[in-house]
């Protein structure tokens, strides 16, 4: 089921089994219907063992058609609109930033390419621990509203590296 040490195999009938059992565990487990599916960690999505595989495929196509299938397993129960972190839409794909080193800019920009590869299932969520001016948060979920017609979530921190 592993594509590479961080992903799961896109399109392989057992990794869709393992998330549907996932998902009716914690349906029954919890009462919450709303669940979180991650995503930041796979920007080798589909470089791994599926290339082996299958061949080269684009990224975002991998990405998006995952994400419809684990939408619609979530919506089999019971879940509401899934949310993920959104910083691969910033990453791949990206011709501003080819080495996808960040997707942290003064000028963020999901391109069109990767707007139109979305799912509409998903809700996506800006996590950002670094920056202290409203203007790049303002910037960032300005952006992320024009790529989604859900609601867009963001989540930061309140911490310190500092040793006492």
């Amino acid at each position: 089921m592993t594509d590479t040490e961080k992903n799961l195999l896109v399109d392989e009938p057992k990794t869709y089994e393992l998330i549907e059992n996932m998902l009716s565990f914690w349906s029954k487990a919890l009462r919450s219907r709303r669940i979180h599916l991650g995503m930041d960690e796979a920007p080798e999505i589909g470089r791994g063992r599926f290339m082996n595989l299958h061949g080269y495929e684009p990224q975002m196509s991998l990405m998006s058609r995952h994400l419809k299938k684990v939408s619609e397993l979530c919506r089999k129960y019971g879940y509401e609109v899934p949310s993920i972190w959104s910083d691969l839409y910033f990453k791949l794909d990206n011709p501003d930033n080819p080495e996808q080193k960040s997707f942290y800019s003064e000028t963020p920009k999901i391109h069109d390419a990767v707007k139109a590869q979305i799912p509409e299932s998903v809700q996506l969520c800006h996590c950002d621990y670094y920056h202290d001016k409203t203007a790049f948060y303002e910037n960032y979920l300005r952006e992320h509203q024009k790529a989604v017609s859900t609601p867009v979530q963001m989540v930061s921190g309140v911490w310190c590296w500092a040793k006492l």
